[in-house]
């Protein structure tokens, strides 16, 4: 009699069934948290690439020195990280060819928050983009 009651009793299963969800369900909120946090770093590499495009047409000499400092820190001025790291001048490659100004953010590290990614092999994620602007001061 005492077995039998023993065997009906559910008091704990709602406590184990949720410790068998929870890890999913952690693991699925942190990749969509990681996965808009990725959306976002591309959307506003792609805008600062643009931005230092579109100044870069508008200089008189973009390949000068000063015209090339003024493109990075334009590039870096207008991208706003977030929970990540902050544009550098090795990740900003600007090319004049005459007539196109080209600013490319090369192998940009995404890092996700997700612990899960290191272990599966996708800790960092190289985010390159570009953006080519005709030169206005050469006509």
């Amino acid at each position: 009699m005492r077995l039998r009651k023993f065997s009906r009793n559910e008091e704990g299963a709602a406590v184990v069934e949720f410790a068998l969800v929870m890890p999913i369900l952690a693991l699925i909120i942190f990749g969509i948290i990681d996965f808009g946090r990725a959306f976002y770093t591309v959307n506003n590499i792609i805008s600062a690439v643009r931005e230092g495009s579109r100044y870069g047409a508008i200089l008189p000499a973009p390949m000068s020195s000063l015209g090339q400092s003024e493109i990075r820190t334009r590039v870096r001025g207008v991208s706003k990280p977030f929970g990540g790291d902050t544009l550098r001048d090795e990740h900003i490659e600007i090319e004049f060819d005459g007539e196109l100004v080209t600013v490319r953010v090369d192998s940009f590290p995404f890092r996700p928050l997700t612990p899960i990614a290191g272990a599966l092999g996708v800790g960092t994620w190289p985010i390159s983009r570009q953006a080519t602007f005709r030169w206005e001061r050469g006509t």
